[in-house]
């Protein structure tokens, strides 16, 4: 078993799907769910790139705004893939610590949870906008954008199974499950 003090941010995709292979807590799950959207919204912006230019100067402003907000999406995706790793690691020492203060455990509890519907809500959030932009983007790429959808659909599914883990309280979970609701009725809407 290796520690890897390497983020997700500074190793390169191959090198973080061979450690998220090892038999190693970290990287895991919430950590691949977390790429995965990342990769979603970098599928998209690229699509994005494609409807620019003078052929689309009607709809540039659009999808200008839609490269920036993908850039902020993919890097926020990447930190809380770098952030679950960490709050793995801290939820690992709840269970060897005996001894530890119970403040500092229900904090460790709840940013093992938040980290989750954090992007939960973030995949969610994207797929609408994806699903608003698709009939502006430039139709020999459109299905690039169905790929980011479907991308950021199946990590925020993911990461409604690591809060689902995390047993968030009846509150919470029916809040939550208002992002699973919206993700699968723009995916509904695509069949």
């Amino acid at each position: 078993m290796t520690d890897s003090t390497l983020t997700s941010s500074n190793i390169s995709l191959g090198d973080f799907c061979r450690q998220l292979a090892q038999h190693c807590p970290t990287p895991g799950g919430g950590a691949a769910a977390a790429v995965a959207a990342a990769i979603g919204a970098a599928t998209a912006a690229m699509a994005a790139q494609y409807t620019t230019g003078k052929k689309w100067a009607d709809r540039e402003h659009i999808s200008q705004e839609m490269i920036a907000r993908l850039a902020d999406v993919q890097e926020q995706c990447i930190a809380l893939a770098d952030a679950d790793q960490q709050a793995y690691k801290n939820l690992q020492r709840t269970w060897r610590e005996k001894d530890m203060p119970t403040e500092e455990k229900e904090e460790i509890l709840a940013e093992a949870l938040n980290i989750p519907a954090r992007l939960l809500a973030c995949c969610a959030e994207e797929c609408l906008t994806l699903h608003e932009f698709l009939p502006f983007c430039n139709p020999q790429i459109q299905s690039d954008i169905l790929v980011a959808i479907h991308l950021l659909a199946g990590s925020g599914r993911a990461a409604w199974q690591t809060v689902l883990i995390n047993k968030p309280d009846k509150h919470v979970r029916h809040k939550l499950a208002q992002h699973i609701n919206a993700i699968e009725a723009v995916e509904a809407d695509l069949r």
